[in-house]
């Protein structure tokens, strides 16, 4: 923050440049990432390329844009040490929660493409995936109930 604030004097247009900033770099991780996933399921002829682009690019893109916002908003001094506190709160949750929906979205593509590769297990992949999201989501909200200081061990 210190480095911005040193070149951008202005605190809103120091929030504007920084949230604007994020979603550039959104957009030019969205559009890396969709030229590489293209190129590879073309010289690979595998749907795993478009499967894992379809489901992970979208929650990468919020992803990247909730930490722009979450950076823009510290920036601003109008906010008081309560409402700080809130946002930090808020910011934490729903990063906990967008990377829980980007590795269950990931693991999703590559536990069903595996295991549609052995012959034995062509009916399992949505149940073993499945089991897989509600562990990564059980782990999500005890990482959250850490941050509140909740006790999880018996």
């Amino acid at each position: 923050m210190a480095f911005f604030e040193s070149i951008i004097i202005n605190e809103y247009i120091r929030f504007f440049s920084i949230f604007v900033g994020s979603i550039f770099i959104a957009n030019l991780i969205h559009l890396l990432l969709n030229t590489y996933f293209r190129k590879k399921s073309k010289e690979t002829n595998k749907k795993f390329y478009k499967k894992l682009q379809k489901n992970s690019i979208k929650p990468l893109y919020i992803l990247i844009i909730f930490i722009g916002l979450y950076t823009a908003l510290k920036s601003l001094t109008f906010f008081g040490e309560t409402s700080q506190k809130w946002i930090d709160t808020l910011f934490y949750i729903a990063l906990i929660l967008a990377s829980a929906a980007l590795t269950t979205k990931v693991l999703a593509v590559i536990v069903n493409s595996w295991l549609k590769k052995q012959k034995h297990m062509e009916k399992h992949p949505k149940i073993i995936s499945k089991i897989f999201t509600v562990i990564i989501y059980i782990i999500a909200l005890l990482i959250i109930l850490d941050y509140f200081q909740i006790e999880t061990t018996p």
